[in-house]
C-alpha cells in the first residue's frame, strides 16, 4: 500500500483540481461584458437607418428628409385605393396599403414621444451601471434576458425578410403563376406595363416596402427588449427581497445597489414603479394601435376573402394571408411577453409574503412591508389602451372575434348561394 500511496495521492489531487475547475466555471457567469450597448446593438443600427433613434446622431435630419420624400410621394398614392374599385385584382393593394399606414401611425407615436423615450433608454442604461456591483447570479438573470430578446429578434427578422422578399417578386410569381404579362400596380388607378416613368415609382414603393417593413420589425424589437428587461428587473428584486436583512447604515454608495435591506429595497421598488408608469405613457397608444390594426387586417382579410371567390387573385390573397398570420403571430408573443412579466410581478408579491414579515420591527413593516404590499396593487405590467391587459386572454379574445366575423360572412355567402340555386 505505501507503494501505492503516492500514485494515490496524485490522483486524489488531480481528480479535485479538475473538479474545482469544473465548479468554478460552472458558477462563471455567462459574458459579463456585455453591456447596454450590446442589447441595444441591433435596435439602434436599424432605428438610425430609419431616422427615428430619439439621441442626437450623424447624418440623422438628412435620413430624414429622404423618409420623409419617400412618404409623401408614395403614400398618398397609395391612398387611392381607398377611393377605387378594390373588389378584383387591387384588394392586396388595399391590405398592403393598411400596412403601411398602420407602421406610419406607429412610427408617429414613436416620435411625438421621444422624450419619453429617452428617459427609457437612459433608465436602461442605469440598470447596467448597477449591474456591476451585483452578483454574477442576478447578472446573469439580465444576461439571460439580453439573449432571449436576440433570438427573438433574429426569428422575427428573418420571417419578415422572407415576406418582404416574397412580396418583392410577387408580380414575376404571379406572371409566371397565371402565364401573364408583368403589371404594376404602383398607380393604383390603372395597371401599367414597364416604362421609365413607372419603374421609378415602382422603385419607391418597394424602398417604402422596405422602410415598413424594417420600421415594423424595429418597433416590435422596442417592445420585445424592453419587456424583457423589465422582466429581469423583477427577478433581480424578487431575488433581493428573499434576502431580506434588516436595515443597514452604507458607507459606500455603491453598496446599494447589490444591498437586500429595508432602505435599498423600497427604493429599487419604487425606481422599477417610476419606470414603469414612464413606458405606459407611450406604450397605451403604441399596443392599442396594434391591437386595433391587427384586429382591422384580420377582418378586411376575411370580407375580402369572400368577395373573392372564384376570382383569379387567389395567390394575392395566399400572400395578405400569411401576412395577417404573421401579425397575429406577433401579437400572440406580446400577449406571452405580457403574461410573463404580469407573472413577475406576482413573484415579487410571493417574495414579499414569503421573506419573513412576521420578524420585522414596527418601524421596519411600516417602510417595508406596507410599501410594498401597496404598490402591488398598482399595474406591474403593460398595457394596451385604459380598459386591456397585454396576455393570452386579450389574444384569445382577438382571435374570436375574427373567428365571429369569419363566421357571419359564411353564413352571408351560404344564404347567397342558397338564393341562387332557388332553395
Amino acid at each position: 500500500m505505501g507503494f501505492y500511496q503516492p500514485i494515490v495521492e496524485s490522483v486524489k489531487s488531480k481528480c479535485l483540481s479538475v473538479a474545482s475547475r469544473n465548479h468554478r466555471s460552472l458558477d462563471k457567469p455567462i459574458d459579463l461584458e456585455i453591456d447596454f450597448d450590446d442589447e441595444v446593438k441591433y435596435l439602434r443600427k436599424s432605428m438610425k437607418s430609419l431616422g427615428i433613434w430619439p439621441f442626437p446622431y450623424r447624418r440623422k435630419w438628412i435620413i430624414l428628409c429622404i423618409v420623409s420624400f419617400l412618404l409623401s410621394t408614395v403614400l398618398p398614392l397609395t391612398t387611392k385605393t381607398y377611393f377605387t374599385d378594390w373588389k378584383n385584382e387591387r384588394c392586396p393593394q388595399l391590405l398592403t396599403v393598411i400596412f403601411m399606414e398602420f407602421v406610419t401611425t406607429k412610427v408617429l407615436i414613436f416620435k411625438i414621444h421621444r422624450r419619453n423615450v429617452q428617459g427609457i433608454f437612459e433608465f436602461m442604461k442605469s440598470d447596467w451601471e448597477r449591474a456591476k456591483y451585483l452578483t454574477p447570479e442576478r447578472k446573469n438573470l439580465m444576461l439571460e434576458s439580453v439573449k432571449q430578446s436576440q433570438f427573438i429578434l433574429k426569428i422575427l427578422t428573418v420571417v419578415f425578410a422572407t415576406a418582404f422578399t416574397f412580396t418583392a417578386i410577387r408580380p414575376w410569381l404571379t406572371s409566371y403563376i397565371h402565364q401573364k404579362p408583368i403589371t404594376f400596380y404602383a398607380d393604383v388607378w390603372h395597371p401599367f406595363t414597364l416604362s421609365p416613368i413607372s419603374g421609378v415609382i415602382m422603385i419607391l414603393e418597394i424602398t417604402t416596402s422596405l422602410w415598413t417593413v424594417v420600421a415594423f420589425v424595429s418597433l416590435e424589437a422596442y417592445f420585445i427588449i424592453l419587456a424583457k428587461h423589465c422582466c429581469a428587473q423583477l427577478k433581480i428584486l424578487g431575488s433581493t427581497i428573499e434576502q431580506y436583512k434588516g436595515r443597514t447604515l452604507h458607507n459606500i454608495p455603491a453598496e446599494r445597489y447589490n444591498c437586500a435591506c429595508t432602505g435599498c429595497v423600497v427604493t429599487r421598488h419604487v425606481e422599477i414603479m417610476q419606470f414603469f408608469k414612464s413606458i405606459k405613457k407611450s406604450f397605451n397608444l403604441f399596443l392599442s394601435a396594434n391591437l386595433l390594426a391587427i384586429q382591422t387586417y384580420g377582418i378586411v382579410t376575411v370580407i375580402i376573402s369572400f368577395q373573392q371567390t372564384g376570382s383569379t387573385s387567389t395567390f394575392f390573397l395566399t400572400i395578405c394571408g400569411i401576412f395577417a398570420i404573421l401579425g397575429f403571430s406577433t401579437e400572440f408573443l406580446f400577449c406571452d411577453i405580457g403574461d410573463k412579466l404580469r407573472q413577475e410581478s406576482l413573484n415579487l408579491g410571493d417574495a414579499v409574503f414569503n421573506s419573513q414579515w412576521y420578524d420585522f420591527k414596527r418601524t421596519d413593516a411600516k417602510s417595508y412591508l406596507m410599501t410594498m404590499m401597496i404598490s402591488k396593487n398598482m399595474p406591474m405590467q403593460l398595457t394596451a389602451g385604459a380598459f386591456f391587459t397585454v396576455s393570452l386572454k386579450l389574444f384569445k379574445e382577438c382571435v374570436f372575434l375574427v373567428l365571429s366575423v369569419f363566421s357571419l360572412f359564411r353564413s352571408i355567402n351560404e344564404k347567397k348561394n342558397r338564393e341562387l340555386m332557388g332553395l
